[in-house]
């Protein structure tokens, strides 16, 4: 079953990204992206990981200086089709000299998210070792996803799977769902970790005039006419009084009229 509900994810200034040895910069749009187009304040150092076999399985970008600015937000990074982090050099590196801690997965093959979330989950690890540098140095609760082409599906499955340590997710070029290989199947419409994170803080903050919000999801099978049946059940029996969503343009222009004509009656 499917589950349509329209996310708000960062949109990402991109900007640097190393492809075949040369940095190509975007031009700013707005005025926060002017800010954050200019490299960050951190000076940045890089590190390999390797495994038991001696096996490069990590690139880390990070601020040299990591006892300063706080406690460093985290990112995992996934690869497109074939390529290494080294590609992406230029943006990693950009994030980094923000204050990000990055981590990037070697594997050509990221379309699953394993290899993705294994990185997450690595450096939230070193936030525990007393023998790493990023000991108690790291936000582990502030940690994001960030992919380029079938590295961008991997990120959406690394959030899906993470059980929430994954808040935000940036996929860059996500491919068409037809050129997805069977195991890396995406489901954007799954990534409902922003809207539950919402309803917290909102009910933690005492509510909306001191009522709890609670949410509910509706399917829409990516079919119009199911799309419609889900939201007369969302608008008649739930009693909902907002609706997110759907993400398919034109699922969401049949529900659209469909919602004018109820809230007329």
């Amino acid at each position: 079953m499917t589950r349509r509900i329209l996310l708000s994810l960062v949109n990402l200034f991109v900007l640097g990204i190393g492809m075949a040895g040369h940095v190509r910069v975007a031009t700013a749009a707005n005025t926060i992206e002017s800010t954050y187009a200019a490299t960050g304040s951190f000076s940045v150092s890089t590190a390999n990981v390797t495994d038991t076999s001696g096996t490069v399985i990590y690139n880390l970008y990070y601020p040299t200086n990591l006892s300063t600015g706080g406690l460093h937000p985290i990112i995992t990074w996934g690869n497109g089709t074939n390529a290494l982090p080294s590609n992406y050099w230029g943006l990693l590196n950009h994030l980094a000299s923000w204050g990000f801690v990055v981590v990037a997965s070697t594997d050509l093959t990221t379309g699953t998210g394993a290899e993705i979330l294994a990185a997450a989950n690595y450096m939230v690890q070193q936030n525990s070792n007393s023998g790493s540098i990023f000991y108690q140095k790291l936000d582990t609760t502030h940690v994001g996803a960030i992919g380029h082409s079938q590295g961008a599906g991997g990120v959406v499955n690394a959030t899906n799977n993470s059980n929430g340590l994954i808040k935000t997710t940036v996929p860059i070029a996500l491919p068409n769902q037809i050129w997805v290989s069977a195991g890396d199947e995406y489901y954007v419409q799954s990534l409902t970790v922003p809207v539950t994170m919402a309803v917290d803080e909102i009910n933690a903050g005492g509510g909306v005039l001191g009522k709890p919000v609670t949410y509910t999801l509706a399917d829409d099978a990516t079919d119009p006419n199911v799309a419609s049946e889900s939201l007369e059940g969302l608008l008649e029996d739930s009693k909902v009084d907002a609706i997110m969503g759907p993400t398919s343009s034109g699922i969401t222009l049949n529900t659209k009229r469909l919602t004018a004509g109820i809230l007329r009656q």
